[in-house]
């Protein structure tokens, strides 16, 4: 391309947010689609939500673009992070675990990702696999185990080493039959002029063209993709207000992958580099008069202490000099 404004299709991502409010967990390309439904249009368009979403499975280049596609559609800039394991059917948990080399492996992953994303609130799998996969079964049982593990410095030394440990705030799972919460996915969102959540969802998952013939967004229905249950809190219970957020306070709006978020309300707005640059040079330059200053007052007391009085001076010489003089 040339010089000038580059073309709504081309995309430009930015990093994935270096602190996330929530994080998406999703087995394949397109399941944060099809069983969380208007999660992602939102929370993280809408309510701007710094929001990571996490691939487990490696579905293969074209998958991944579509995915990339209908994030994009979607209004997300912030580029999602792929784990990279192998795409295997499975029908167990153990199956498919194995398949992404082993418990241990699968969830000192998703350790990972939480200590070094950060994220308030996961969502997640259902605990069957919805339909029973064996890889959204794995995904939903290691990351009940990551969350707990993840705030253990004990626990995969190797990532809390390089990001620390993190606390999750609260882990919802599709289809989770304690502490129920159903989100209503149809309300009208500011930040796509009246349009809901599912609709934008659906205009996501219409960039997964590989998977139109074999899967579609649906409402209601036995895996209703508008319902979840509180597997996991230190904030206490929801108390039916259809809220991931519920007793969480807002972080801040959502902003560039390297970005710090603001932590607390005392913070004041950025202040761009240029700003910053010149602000600095004004400050050195008034710390330097004001030294100047106190310079010159601190030479003009000294001379006004030790100045001799002036007096007139004899062709003579002097025998001695006056007492006072000494």
């Amino acid at each position: 391309f040339g010089q000038g404004t580059l073309p709504a299709s081309v995309q430009v991502w930015e990093n994935p947010v270096k602190k996330a409010d929530l994080m998406i967990v999703s087995a394949h390309e397109d399941d944060e689609l099809l069983w969380f439904g208007g999660t992602i249009p939102t929370y993280a368009v809408d309510q701007g939500k710094r929001t990571v979403i996490v691939y487990m499975a490696n579905c293969g280049r074209l998958r991944c673009g579509e995915a990339m596609n209908g994030l994009w559609a979607m209004g997300i800039k912030n580029h999602p992070v792929f784990n990279r394991f192998p795409d295997k059917r499975s029908r167990t948990l153990e199956e498919g675990l194995e398949n992404w080399g082993g418990e241990e492996a699968v969830v000192g992953k998703l350790v990972e990702n939480i200590r070094q994303y950060k994220p308030s609130v996961i969502v997640s799998h259902d605990i069957n696999g919805e339909y029973g996969h064996g890889g959204h079964r794995a995904t939903a049982y290691a990351v009940q185990k990551a969350v707990e593990m993840a705030q253990d410095a004990e626990k995969y030394p190797e990532s809390a080493q390089v990001f620390g440990t993190w606390q999750v705030k609260k882990l919802y799972l599709h289809l989770y039959q304690e502490n129920p919460i159903e989100m209503d996915w149809n309300q009208p969102l500011q930040a796509y002029g009246g349009r809901t959540g599912y609709e934008m969802a659906c205009v996501g998952y219409a960039e997964h063209q590989s998977q139109q013939s074999f899967y579609q967004m649906q409402q209601g229905g036995k895996y209703d993709n508008a319902k979840f249950g509180l597997a996991y809190t230190t904030v206490g219970l929801d108390t039916g207000k259809r809220d991931f957020f519920e007793h969480i306070p807002q972080r801040g709006a959502v902003s560039g992958g390297d970005e710090e978020p603001f932590e607390t309300a005392e913070e004041g707005p950025a202040i761009a580099p240029s700003e910053t640059k010149q602000n600095g040079i004004m400050t050195a330059v008034l710390v330097l008069s004001g030294l100047l200053i106190l310079a010159g007052i601190a030479v003009f007391g000294w001379y006004q202490q030790n100045r001799r009085p002036h007096r007139v001076t004899h062709n003579r010489p002097h025998t001695r000099r006056r007492k006072h003089e000494r």
